[in-house]
């Protein structure tokens, strides 16, 4: 990215950022500073970084060569260069160190371009076209650019100007090309190429009132085009300058105060502005080599501002900076939390959140730390979120916003309705409330028991199932399931007993205390029972899940109503009851006289009519309780009397019956001029049968004596 569009990333944020008041502001601390020694003074040399090593190449040392490295701790001679130089310009250029420009101590400017491949030095392609020693170097697309430089080392060298030619030289044809002009005469100023743009600070314009500029320029060697930037504070000439994450710094070099020179300061610009640091470049150098390494800046040699003499130490200023803006982070939603992850950017010792919801902000400091889980959002409401990175020297820019909304899995489908039908359910049930911030897909209904598992998928908008085909009173569950985006909900669980339309056995018993209704049915089923004696009820009663009940009603007929409902249907059954016990053996009062045989017979609600026979044939049938019938003297008649209902048929009492033609008086008193005798057979009853006849014999010769003495009496009157 270019200065110029203002987006460039400069990482450093200022306290102006005054609405976050939970995040410290830091000025920069601009550079800390340590020394190597040098093998003895020096000035006018050029330096690189090759080879993991500090190189130094311009006139002889103390160590025999114009070339030196300085390498684990240790100064070294490296193969010289061919000539001695002083001012050249150097850059390295796949694994090559190439030499352009310097004065050769006959005072001529070299034009000759030097190659060093790691063993050897050689001299390759055309001689430059308009030499110049201090010019800026770098490397662009394959291509050694070579900017402005002195021009001259005559008398009158404070009246000539530095050049303003932009050179090209092809390290692959060797050939040269100068592609265009500076916008102004460019030399002893200082100077970085940041890997895309060319940043050119202060500098001698020459001119006989020897001046210096405060411009700040910026070369684009794509464009060939060259654009200004935010003036230095103050005119100034030989600085060291260097960048890093976006900030541009400049230390050391003679600065034209308005009180004077000034030597050792240290400035850097951030986001168009100067500012100086609190730190001073110690000992102040200038018309110093210079080559940055990572964040930190290597002065070599020049002027020491403080003695006035050649320097034989290299100044190392560790450059202070904040981080680069991270970039924009990602963010992997989900229910009710938020994982945000960035990649990590370089100098940062910590990181800031900003979280954003419902126009609130909160700041939270996170750490040093690549990612960090929001917890405790609202799912389905939108957060934003940035990260900014921070350091000793202050912060970054934010980040690019990223915008989420945390989902979850909805909330369970809602039973609205359960319905059982005949051996079937029919279930109603509605969307969730809450669908997790993202929208509801569809359903799963599963139905299972202990032997089978079924199941199927409902889209969005169902809201009724069926299942058929249940097995009567078996357990089952119905499991109901919302899904979403992010998958599924917990379910809703239904437990049921699937029934099918009653199916009723209806069935009666007579008991001595009422009469027992019985009914078989299926599970979970309510009864009504009704009692009917032909058309009239003589009983209702509701029941539930009782299978008989004990109805105290009179002996007779009745109709049995039996209905049975369940959510399956309802069912009817009914049954004709004869409610009776098997009848009694009957007791007859006995009677003979003037020829005829009467038989009383006690009334008994059991009996519904009686059946008497005489020497075995069926003299009568009915429920009269008395019926006489003749019989002739001096026959023994066998009587027979069973009592009869719908059940059936009573032991028969049985007895011998006959009177004589003289005149006597009948068992039961009754003085006629017959006698009549009764033998009554031994039936084969039970004994409380038997004591039963034996009290009514004795009843009946009570009665025949209460009627013997009548007539006595009616005589003797």
């Amino acid at each position: 990215m270019k200065w110029r569009h203002a987006s460039i990333a400069l990482v450093f944020v200022l306290s102006l950022i005054s609405f976050l008041s939970p995040i410290a502001s830091a000025s920069i601390s601009g550079v800390q500073v340590s020394q190597i020694s040098l093998p003895q003074p020096i000035f006018g040399d050029t330096s690189v970084s090759y080879d993991n090593s500090l190189v130094l190449i311009g006139e002889n040392t103390n160590l025999g060569s114009n070339v030196i490295e300085y390498q684990g701790g240790t100064w070294q001679p490296l193969p010289p260069i061919p000539v001695n130089l002083c001012f050249p310009s150097a850059v390295v250029y796949q694994g090559k160190i190439y030499v352009i420009g310097g004065v050769l101590p006959s005072g001529k400017i070299n034009d000759v371009v030097y190659v060093f491949n790691g063993t050897s030095w050689s001299s390759v392609g055309q001689p430059e076209p308009n030499p110049a020693y201090g010019s800026y170097i770098f490397v662009y697309n394959g291509e050694i650019y070579v900017v402005g430089g002195s021009v001259t080392t005559s008398s009158i060298y404070f009246a000539t100007p530095p050049s303003s030619a932009v050179r090209v030289f092809n390290p692959s044809s060797g050939s040269w090309n100068v592609i265009g002009e500076a916008p102004y005469p460019m030399g002893d100023g200082g100077y970085v190429f940041n890997g895309t743009d060319l940043i050119v600070v202060g500098g001698y314009l020459g001119g006989y009132s020897a001046s210096y500029t405060n411009q700040v320029s910026m070369y684009d060697p794509s464009s060939n085009t060259w654009y200004s930037l935010t003036p230095f504070p103050m005119q100034l000439g030989y600085p060291q300058v260097a960048y890093l994450n976006g900030v541009l710094f400049v230390a050391g070099g003679i600065m034209f105060t308005t009180v004077g020179l000034d030597e050792g300061r240290v400035y850097y610009m951030v986001n168009g502005s100067w500012y100086q640091s609190y730190n001073y470049e110690n000992p102040p150098l200038f018309q110093s080599s210079y080559v940055q390494i990572g964040n930190e800046l290597y002065v070599v040699g020049g002027y020491n501002g403080d003695t006035s003499e050649v320097s034989s130490v290299v100044d190392v200023l560790k450059i202070n900076v904040p981080p680069l803006v991270p970039s924009q982070p990602n963010v992997i939603a989900s229910n009710e939390t938020a994982l945000i992850q960035w990649s990590p950017v370089n100098f940062s010792s910590g990181y800031y959140l900003r979280v954003t919801h419902d126009g609130i902000q909160s700041v939270i400091k996170v750490g040093n730390v690549t990612s960090y889980n929001l917890t405790g959002l609202v799912d389905g409401q939108t957060y934003d979120v940035s990260v900014m990175a921070y350091n000793q020297a202050g912060n970054s820019s934010w980040s690019p916003t990223d915008t989420f909304t945390p989902l979850a899995v909805p909330n369970p489908p809602n039973v609205v309705s359960v319905k059982l039908g005949d051996l079937n359910v029919s279930i109603n049930f509605s969307s969730p409330q809450f669908d997790g911030g993202s929208p509801v897909k569809g359903f799963y209904v599963y139905l299972e028991n202990s032997t089978f598992r079924e199941s199927f998928k409902l889209p969005y908008g169902s809201n009724y199932f069926n299942f058929t085909g249940l097995q009567n009173g078996s357990a089952y569950r119905v499991k109901l399931i919302a899904f979403n985006s992010l998958g599924n909900s917990s379910p809703s669980v239904l437990d049921f007993v699937a029934v099918g339309k009653p199916v009723i056995s209806l069935y009666s018993q007579s008991t001595s205390k009422g009469l027992l209704i019985r009914w078989g049915s299926n599970l979970y089923s309510n009864y009504t029972v009704k009692v009917f004696s032909r058309t009239s009820l003589v009983y209702s009663g509701n029941f539930s899940n009782l299978t008989g009940t004990l109805i105290k009603i009179p002996f007779g007929v009745y109709k049995v109503l039996v209905i049975a409902r369940n959510p399956a249907g309802v069912t009817e059954s009914t049954l004709n009851v004869n409610y009776f016990l098997p009848p009694s053996m009957p007791f007859p009062l006995v009677e003979v006289a003037n020829g005829n045989l009467t038989v009383y017979i006690p009334k008994t609600p059991d009996v519904q009519y009686y059946k008497v026979y005489l020497d075995g044939n069926l003299t009568y049938t009915g429920n009269k309780t008395e019926f006489s019938m003749p019989i002739s003297p001096d026959i023994n008649y066998n009587l027979s009397v069973v009592a009869v209902n719908p059940v059936g048929s009573s032991t028969p009492f049985t007895a011998v019956v006959s009177y004589h033609s003289h005149p006597t008086v009948t068992p039961h008193g009754k003085v006629i001029n017959r006698t009549a005798y009764i033998s009554i057979k031994d039936p084969q009853l039970p004994v409380v049968d038997s004591i039963s006849i034996i009290v009514l014999t004795i009843s009946a010769l009570w009665i025949v004596q209460q009627i013997l003495r009548k007539e006595a009496e009616s005589k003797d009157s």
